[in-house]
């Protein structure tokens, strides 16, 4: 794909955004997700209330802890004092204003709205959405033992990589075959629970094709390092964008890098519009060679050129690991015939002594 000065530019313009990104690096928890191109909001907005722990919401959600605060909201640990359990309650982020902005606020009602259509087992649960005053919230499952992708992947080895995407993938394929796209799909929007069961979280930047966009013409929206091509350039997104996420997350797992990295914001845009990613094996990975074809595939540059959608993703990674199982049995049953094989000329020896010693005696 031909790069587009266009779209470079106006995307250093908006906001500079920090691109290094290595297992254990702090900037990467803390990078925001950015708005590029959007319409400024109007003069005024909506006052915000600065929620402090011990703080009640609604009547109900007692806030325990902040887990965690991103570019559009913050989330925190509270307590369901109706439903006497504990939940994960998300508020709009205020501007720099200190007022809750239109376009902020507008996502948090959709994050809400989508959330209560997707039900399955690797996206976190919607419990409960709506309006405080002015103020839109969601509420979420709280998953006890979960932590963010970036907190774990250092022990992690290949195969366990591909289960984790192969979790990832499969609530997003629940949310493709829906309409829905992601559009944020990156390492920090995935938790791992105890188990190695993994969640797709944070559907603040989504869309759907049966509801009315948010964002203005021309915007592109993503969190930089991880944006695909044609969002950049045209700000187009649909399922593949999502794939292109993906790939992201499995090389980011796979290497320990991200697979586009610069030294400035317009450097970073020209590599993801111009420069393939170096094979994960160039990097040190060991890893299968059908492995790395299918992370590479998932990072084309155009995106008829990649998986099309998750679920083919999903598909491809569930291959690869049974490829392997079935190379390993392979292995396996090799042996054991080796093995056989042995032992029955061992015996056929043996026997044949026999025959020699009775023989023998007999004359």
């Amino acid at each position: 794909m031909a790069s587009s000065p266009r779209a470079a530019e106006g995307f250093v313009e908006l906001r500079p955004a920090p691109v290094e990104a290595v297992r254990g690096n702090d900037s990467w928890a803390q990078r925001e997700t950015v708005t590029l191109g959007e319409a400024p909001s109007a003069p005024g907005g909506v006052r915000s209330r600065t929620w402090r722990v011990g703080d009640v919401f609604a009547g109900r959600y007692q806030l325990t802890a902040m887990l965690g605060e991103g570019g559009m909201g913050t989330v925190y640990a509270a307590w369901d004092r109706r439903g006497r359990r504990p939940v994960a309650l998300k508020l709009a982020r205020p501007g720099s204003t200190g007022r809750l902005e239109g376009a902020r606020l507008a996502r948090l009602v959709r994050e809400g709205q989508l959330g209560q259509r997707l039900r399955h087992r690797n996206l976190v649960p919607v419990l409960d959405a709506g309006q405080c005053g002015t103020e839109p919230f969601v509420v979420f499952a709280f998953v006890p033992g979960a932590r963010p992708l970036p907190a774990v992947a250092r022990d992690l080895g290949w195969r366990e990589c591909l289960r984790l995407m192969r979790d990832v993938a499969d609530g997003l394929a629940h949310a493709h075959a829906r309409g829905v796209v992601h559009r944020d799909v990156k390492p920090e929007n995935v938790l791992v629970g105890a188990g190695g069961r993994a969640w797709l979280v944070d559907f603040g930047l989504a869309t759907a094709c049966d509801l009315p966009r948010i964002t203005a013409d021309g915007a592109r929206l993503g969190t930089p390092p991880c944006m695909a091509p044609e969002s950049i350039a045209e700000g187009r997104y649909g399922p593949p964008v999502d794939v292109w996420g993906l790939g992201v997350t499995l090389y980011w797992l796979l290497t320990g890098v991200l697979p586009f990295r610069a030294a400035s914001p317009t450097e970073l845009v020209r590599e993801i519009l111009e420069r393939d990613p170096d094979p994960p094996g160039r990097l040190g990975a060991r890893v299968p060679r059908r492995l790395e074809r299918l992370c590479l595939r998932a990072l084309a540059k155009r995106p008829e050129d990649r998986y099309p959608d998750a679920a083919a993703f999903r598909d491809a990674v569930e291959t690869c690991l049974l490829a392997r199982r079935s190379q390993r049995s392979r292995r396996v049953s090799r042996k054991g015939l080796r093995w056989a094989s042995g032992g029955v000329l061992f015996a056929a020896g043996v026997l044949l002594a026999i025959c020699c010693w009775l023989a023998c005696s007999t004359a």
